[in-house]
């Protein structure tokens, strides 16, 4: 865990299409509704066959078929999809200040200030660090934008740390 007299962190970086698309991918791969619907949807339509009166052998390869297809559909179309939405806010630089009261980010579009209470998590991607948000929203920070692994790993060490004690510190707050 971090002091909290350690020193901010600033980090700058430009925030591409590529840096929200792998967010997303990541994001629909971990989303419990879309697989509740496909497995909803494969149910459905491996019942539909058993009534049919199908031999099982094909049962299962209809089910397998299905969940695959549905699950190569969303890691396509809602991860492009959610790009799309959003390429105004794409190609800009961002500088991102963490310090112990949470992390600060200011562009040409503005600034803002998040408490560390609200993050939930700090997740991975390729080459990018993904500070996660309540809600499924996180922030998106590339690997490019730390002049080291050993730069980034501090970063992620620092975050992770002010997370955990925003979160005990909530705890405490409700006992």
């Amino acid at each position: 865990m971090s002091a909290p007299d350690q020193e901010p962190i600033e980090v700058r970086c430009r925030v591409s299409g590529l840096d929200l698309l792998d967010w997303a991918f990541h994001y629909t791969l971990r989303s419990r509704v879309l697989l509740g619907m496909s497995l909803l949807s494969t149910a459905f339509i491996t019942w539909t066959t058993h009534r049919a009166g199908r031999a099982t052998a094909e049962l299962v390869v209809t089910a397998a078929m299905v969940f695959a297809v549905e699950w190569a559909a969303f890691l396509m179309l809602v991860p492009v999809s959610t790009v799309a939405r959003h390429r105004v806010q794409l190609g800009i630089d961002v500088a991102l200040r963490v310090d112990a009261s949470g992390l600060r980010a200011e562009s040409a579009r503005g600034s803002s200030q998040t408490p560390w209470a609200t993050f939930e998590r700090v997740r991975h991607g390729w080459g990018r660090t993904f500070l996660c948000l309540q809600g499924g929203q996180a922030i998106v920070v590339p690997h490019r934008a730390f002049a080291s692994a050993e730069a980034r790993l501090e970063f992620d060490r620092l975050c992770r740390g002010w997370i955990v004690a925003a979160r005990e510190a909530q705890q405490r707050a409700r006992s």
